[in-house]
């Protein structure tokens, strides 16, 4: 076998050698012949000879610039080698010269590729564009032009650079753009739509409302061809609108009364942005059109209008629960854009909207920012707590006077689309734009102690247990006070701590009122607020849910006694009861008592710990070794030496972990032995302890 391998390959060395020579006989007997300088680089190439391969195509190129064969061929050649600079201008001199359409074609596309991939493809449309006069090098121009521009204007709204080029491109480009209008190949009038629509040149406005109003064929040759020139009207009128012409009024405005929906959304929009103050009437006509996309759109388009009669007609839609909340959250956004103050009843109202209709009439509230509107923002804000609430807190902000630049918000220009048509619920989530982080004074809580009670007792009476959990986060934030979310002061003096005592004890009914809960849930989480609220006064309400039949309402009293412990001293009956439970039956409570019991620092009864680090349940074991551990007296050493020869892996790394602040001899040798221990996190565990104690 080895033998006629060797064999094949000297015969393939063989034969291409002869072809080279070949070759070379028929160039040296007519040197000034292109085409025989291009075969001699294909078998040098083949041979692998490349350098050489190079300098024939490159004599075949000498001899004859315009043919495109040897410089395609010698493009190849060097992408091959590493060299894509190279080869890119070999392809553009083929784009720019040659008169084969096809071959303009398919080296374009393999030429926007290549540019696209090393990022010049501004370049590549900057040579293309003075050889742009034909069909074939057009289209070439607009592919890049496409691809370039989208990335531009992705960069556009934060960087000056961009933006700039793109405007640039909408000038220089302008006319093979709109002539690409016409091309015969819808894919290319897309594209040419595509650009136009981004280089912000109003000049291209109204070659684009053409193409949008152009006669339709009647019957269309196949349903695809029909989809096909619809499609494309619907982009003109977009790219239309993106421009913001008002030159184009007058054109559009039949449009928004087209029968098709998709036209009749992308017209309503290019009306809207035209900032015609002729387009108001339309545009609050369409607030009441049957299909939703297009009176948000409406809305979105009167944002952009200075006339007395916008207010009237966006308050009574923000105030119609009965509209579709998209929309209803567009003409909220419109009314903040314009900060009018009429519009605060109508706002407030939508308030209590947990969607996009409270979330952007809380930011438009904040536009306004009148202190009237604080009690309900408030509301609000507690309502909607375990929720995103950056608005709300915004709004807040502004309202109790936190000074600050008024937000500036985004143009909504885009036109998303999903399922080829228009997203309004994609559109309004984008709005207002970034919301600025802005702090709310710490002097908020001290002058609005009372609202701010008042709204989280209202939040708490919420049937929705999920409102409620989230206020309760809220209140439970801080280990050793109660907190008011965002509301609660960076720095906590004397005031803001009694402002938080205030709030606690006002809302003590409310808090005392979910021990008794339905949802165990909220029955759990409200006992830690309810101490941090009342100290000692919560002893009844925990005697109650240590009797609860739920485990974790139990487990939660038991650690509710600890953070009484913190401030206050535990009344003898609690202590009794917690005492107790470390002999339950279930070991979930056993466990939760041994938890508790090591939480309570030097009132803890370590004796009664002790007793049950010889407990049944590995669990419990494990959360005897952690509070041991936290006990830290002589007398737990022999207990957590038993417990880290435990049988449970678990329990033997809790004990390695706690032996180590006791700093007795026997206590470092047996965390010296864990190092061996055939459990991983045993090993990890007592190397951790180790690390520790080292200086």
């Amino acid at each position: 076998m080895a033998l006629v391998l060797v064999v094949g390959l000297t015969a393939t060395a063989g034969a291409q050698a002869d072809r080279i020579e070949h070759a070379q006989r028929r160039v040296a007997a007519a040197p000034n012949d292109p085409a025989l300088w291009v075969k001699l680089a294909d078998a040098l190439v083949r041979a692998q000879r490349i350098s050489e391969g190079i300098d024939a195509y490159q004599s075949a190129i000498k001899l004859d610039p315009s043919a495109a064969e040897p410089k395609l061929a010698l493009a190849r050649v060097q992408l091959q080698i590493g060299e894509p600079l190279r080869a890119a201008q070999l392809m553009r001199d083929v784009v720019a010269t040659s008169t084969d359409d096809g071959l303009v074609a398919s080296t374009g596309n393999e030429l926007v590729a290549l540019e696209e991939m090393m990022g010049t493809l501004g370049e590549l449309a900057h040579a293309l564009l003075p050889g742009a006069s034909t069909p074939a090098r057009r289209r070439v121009l607009v592919a890049a032009y496409e691809r370039h521009v989208v990335a531009l204007e992705a960069r556009a709204r934060g960087d000056a650079t961009a933006a700039a080029e793109l405007a640039r491109i909408g000038t220089a480009a302008l006319t093979p753009l709109v002539a690409a209008l016409d091309d015969s190949d819808p894919g290319v009038q897309r594209g040419a739509i595509a650009v136009l629509g981004r280089t912000a040149n109003p000049a291209a406005a109204p070659a684009l409302v053409k193409l949008a109003r152009r006669p339709v064929k009647q019957p269309a040759a196949s349903p695809y061809e029909a989809r096909d020139e619809r499609e494309l009207r619907v982009a003109a009128l977009v790219a239309t609108g993106r421009l913001a012409s008002p030159a184009v009024f007058d054109a559009v405005l039949p449009l928004a009364a087209s029968t098709e929906l998709a036209l009749r959304e992308a017209a309503t929009f290019a009306l809207g942005r035209t900032g015609d103050r002729r387009a108001v009437a339309p545009l609050i006509a369409a607030l009441d059109d049957r299909r939703p996309s297009v009176a948000t759109l409406a809305c979105l388009g009167l944002a952009r209008q200075r006339d007395p009669r916008i207010g009237p007609a966006l308050y009574a839609v923000v105030a119609d629960a009965r509209r579709d909340a998209v929309m209803r959250g567009a003409c909220a956004y419109a009314i903040g854009t314009q900060r009018l103050a009429a519009g605060v009843p109508a706002l407030t109202r939508a308030l209590e909207d947990s969607g996009e209709v409270g979330r952007l009439a809380a930011w438009s509230l904040g536009e306004i920012a009148q202190p009237a509107t604080l009690a309900p923002l408030l509301a609000a804000y507690f309502a909607h707590a375990g929720r995103d609430r950056r608005e709300l807190e915004l709004a807040i902000a502004r309202t109790t006077g936190t000074p600050a630049v008024r937000s500036a918000p985004i143009d909504p220009g885009d036109y998303p689309r999903s399922r080829d048509r228009y997203d309004p619920a994609q559109a309004i989530a984008a709005l207002p734009g970034p919301v600025a982080a802005l702090p709310i004074s710490d002097g908020a809580l001290r002058t609005h102690t009372t609202d701010i009670a008042q709204a989280i007792a209202g939040a708490l009476a919420s049937p929705d247990s999920g409102a409620v959990l989230g206020v309760l986060g809220d209140l439970d934030g801080f280990a050793d006070h109660l907190g008011a979310g965002a509301l609660t002061p960076r720095s906590l003096d004397a005031p803001a701590l009694a402002a938080l005592a205030t709030i606690g004890a006002a809302i003590e009914p409310a808090l005392t009122a979910l021990v008794a809960h339905s949802d165990r849930r909220v029955r759990a989480r409200a006992l830690s607020p309810l101490v941090k609220a009342i100290g000692a006064r919560a002893e009844v309400a925990i005697a109650a849910a240590l009797s609860d039949p739920d485990a974790s309402v139990r487990a939660a009293a038991m650690l509710a006694i600890a953070q009484l412990a913190r401030r206050n001293p535990i009344p003898p009956a609690l202590l009794w009861r917690l005492g107790r439970a470390l002999g339950a039956t279930s070991w979930q409570d056993r466990r939760a008592a041994v938890t508790a019991m090591g939480a309570l620092g030097p009132a803890a009864d370590v004796a009664a710990l002790v007793a049950a680090a010889s407990d049944s349940s590995g669990f419990v074991r494990e959360a005897v070794a952690t509070a041991l551990g936290a006990a830290g007296t002589p007398a737990t050493l022999e207990p957590l030496l038993q417990l880290s020869r435990d049988d449970v892996a678990e329990v033997r790394a809790a004990a390695a972990q706690a032996l180590r602040p006791l700093g007795d001899a026997r206590a470092r040798k047996r965390i010296t032995d864990l190092l061996s221990d055939p459990a991983p996190a045993v090993r990890a565990a007592a190397s951790e302890t180790t690390k520790k104690r080292a200086p």
